[in-house]
């Protein structure tokens, strides 16, 4: 005689070995679980989940862009990140370097926008970003050079190899050696993309395409300045964790005591409005004398500096119960140096805009 337990334990087979596909993935969704706490389900886990696929439990921690101006460490692991995209191309590991200029999708109702890292990038750092990155890495496997190890498996550089190669195609640099001469290199032609992606005359001209199609590089009188001024703005956004002098910048820094942590940077209050000459950074230290055209260095629909007040606050997400707090990242006055830096970068990136050339075209 069966038991009851042996009976349920046959049914269980019988539905998850069933050719009827639809059923047995019914069954699994039903035993899975929903505790948010502990996994978030995605669409492509899910599918794998159905089809018994094991997780590699291996993990890379890697940077990200995440928003503007704010970098977080992600668990780089492809089977449990929804479309990874082609970042194992472009960033592969930490010890090979590259740049990607962002720019916003498609369909964003936040203006045009651009920012380059040298990290990989979160699909809403901008609105549906697309990235433009300087080079792309080949993967070749290395056939007879690595030797088995006597002490364990041997790691992926000691059989896995990367070609680098320029992203900007050969027929590109034919057309702007064809106008700017032979001396051009694809550096020159990605500096000079950055640098024209921060032109005001641009983004109005093309304001109408930019939100409904893939970007289209116009060929501008002074290419050489476009060249040097993107230059200068590439180092000012990679860099744009480098101290900057508050006294220099006019800033008046009031401190009563000696704590740097925060919870919710805020702005004064004047009546109903906010005042943005002002930041409370926390109840010891207020920031003021903040001029109103660092508000004019806009990405992604948000000021430079309210992006750093909105990234970098104690949140606690309702759904997991994560709580992420800016504090614990490490140096205790990295977030307050961090604003006044973006604060200068916010003004020298507006300098920069203003300094280029008259726009004209070819």
């Amino acid at each position: 005689m069966q038991g009851v337990g042996e009976l349920e334990e046959q049914q269980e087979q019988h539905i998850i070995s069933s050719s009827d596909k639809k059923a047995s993935e019914t069954f699994l969704m039903n035993i899975r679980s929903n505790d948010a706490t502990r996994i978030s389900w995605s669409a492509g886990l899910t599918n794998d989940f159905c089809r018994g696929k094991m997780i590699d439990s291996s993990n890379c921690v890697k940077t990200v862009l995440y928003r503007p101006f704010t970098k977080k460490n992600l668990v780089y692991n492809k089977d449990i990140i929804e479309r990874p995209s082609k970042w194992d191309s472009i960033f592969p590991n930490e010890t090979l370097p590259n740049l990607s200029i962002c720019i916003s999708g498609t369909g964003s109702k936040k203006g045009f926008s651009t920012i380059i890292s040298d990290c990989m990038q979160d699909f809403q750092l901008m609105y549906n970003a697309q990235c433009f990155p300087l080079y792309m890495y080949d993967k070749i496997e290395k056939h007879g050079e690595a030797q088995m190890s006597l002490f364990g498996d041997m790691e992926e550089s000691d059989t896995v190899g990367y070609k680098k190669r320029y992203a900007i195609s050969d027929a590109a640099l034919s057309k702007f050696k064809g106008i700017y001469g032979d001396r051009i290199t694809k550096e020159d032609i990605f500096y000079y993309l950055y640098s024209v992606l921060h032109s005001k005359d641009y983004i109005s001209a093309y304001e109408d395409n930019l939100a409904k199609e893939m970007v289209r590089i116009p060929t501008l009188e002074k290419f050489p300045k476009y060249v040097e001024i993107g230059r200068q703005l590439a180092e000012l956004h990679l860099n744009y964790e480098t101290p900057a002098d508050a006294t220099a910048l006019g800033l008046d820094i009031k401190i009563t005591k000696e704590d740097y942590s925060v919870s919710k940077m805020r702005f004064k209050k004047d009546g109903k409005d906010n005042d943005k000459s002002t930041i409370i950074f926390n109840d010891y230290i207020t920031i003021s004398n903040i001029p109103e055209r660092a508000y004019e260095y806009v990405v992604n629909g948000r000021s430079a500096i309210e992006w750093i007040m909105e990234s970098y606050r104690v949140k606690t997400d309702k759904d997991s119960g994560i709580t992420d707090d800016p504090n614990t990242y490490g140096d205790e006055k990295y977030i307050f140096n961090l604003l006044i830096s973006v604060i200068s970068v916010s003004l020298k990136t507006l300098d920069l805009i203003d300094s280029m050339p008259e726009y004209k075209e070819i």
